[in-house]
């Protein structure tokens, strides 16, 4: 695995909504290989805190200079403040990248669907910039409360007027008049209306990959008008930054304590892991300064690596197969199962 902390120069911030705006990034000829729908992780010191979050790349790989893009939200500490500073931040503390939110392998399904949104449109936008080009026409369905919001509208246009994509939108709010003409639902998404555009797109929905990534109920809508249709859920694939914890795991779960040996920043600590208590629970207990955010095996900031012993991972949503197999961990998911345990971070 390459190095995921990275220091980053601002290039530019662009508009895109009134409270929206892209932030590119000047990598300064650092390496930085990622996948569209991968997301990198962004730590700023905030009113005398350090706050950490993770945003989608909305750039794609073969683009000089990496972009997410931030939308203004009720209650967001790091997004508001973004918006309202990213330009005057020069240097970045970037992590990354995460994610298995991906373009699916080749296979005999050639043809994809974007299901988007609001920000949602963020990962989805850079796998249609990748794929522009490289496969057939690019389908998107993309839901908004007005005309204003709708984040990368130019570049969107463009790609309709090239012949390079189908878009349908649908908007809840006030609509010019001329809008979008036929492509254009006035209202809120449901499953009926959702599986009519899918079924006028494709002649077979069967043989096409689902992205989906938005607002969580209109991602379940989503998914849900796609499995009424049939499509295996081996063709969906959705992101989400949100998820609910699960309690179904926790009957495989350590009933004992187990000693966990931990190299952290050029430091070895022997620590007592309690019976049903994550490494990474213990490890703040015992003041280790492990870098987190959501503790729910989304956002990949407490990876660490594992060399001895036996672990399991609850979830995870953040690190690739590849990773997992070369003992890649989310300290946040990850309870030891014998005392052999030794785990590596920083």
């Amino acid at each position: 695995m390459n190095n995921r902390n990275h220091r980053w120069q601002l290039h530019e911030v662009v508009r895109e909504t009134k409270d929206t705006i892209s932030i590119y990034f000047n990598t300064s000829g650092q390496d930085f290989d990622y996948q569209s729908g991968q997301f990198i992780n962004i730590s700023r010191p905030i009113n005398g805190e350090v706050v950490s979050r993770s945003y989608s790349l909305s750039s794609s790989p073969d683009e000089k200079y990496p972009s997410i893009t931030v939308k203004r939200v009720a209650g967001g500490t790091m997004s508001n403040y973004l918006v309202d500073n990213a330009s005057a931040i020069g240097e970045w503390e970037i992590e990354g990248p995460f994610g298995n939110f991906t373009l699916a392998e080749a296979t005999e399904v050639d043809k994809h669907c974007f299901l988007g949104g609001g920000s949602g449109i963020t990962p989805l936008f850079s796998m249609m910039k990748f794929l522009k080009g490289k496969a057939g026409d690019l389908h998107l369905l993309y839901a908004n409360r007005n005309e204003e919001d709708i984040i990368f509208r130019t570049t969107i246009e463009k790609l309709i007027n090239e012949g390079t994509a189908k878009v349908f939108h649908s908007l809840t709010g006030e609509i010019s008049a001329d809008a979008f003409g036929e492509d254009l639902f006035k209202g809120r998404l449901n499953k009926l209306i959702v599986k009519k555009i899918i079924k006028q797109w494709f002649e077979n929905p069967l043989a096409v990959n689902y992205y989906i990534c938005g607002p969580e109920k209109l991602m379940a809508v989503y998914k849900e008008a796609l499995l009424s249709l049939g499509v295996p859920e081996t063709q969906i694939f959705s992101e989400n930054f949100s998820l609910e914890s699960s309690k179904g795991d926790e009957l495989i779960l350590p009933q004992e304590p187990h000693e966990v040996l931990i190299h952290a920043y050029g430091s070895t600590l022997l620590i007592d892991v309690k019976a049903g208590q994550t490494i990474l629970e213990s490890a703040i207990e015992h003041g280790i300064p492990i870098k987190y955010s959501c503790k729910n095996g989304t956002c990949g900031s407490c990876w660490g690596t594992y060399s001895e012993g036996t672990v399991h991972m609850v979830k995870n949503y953040a690190l690739t197969k590849e990773e997992v197999d070369s003992k890649y961990i989310l300290l946040c998911q990850t309870y030891p199962m014998d005392e052999a345990v030794t785990v590596h971070v920083g």
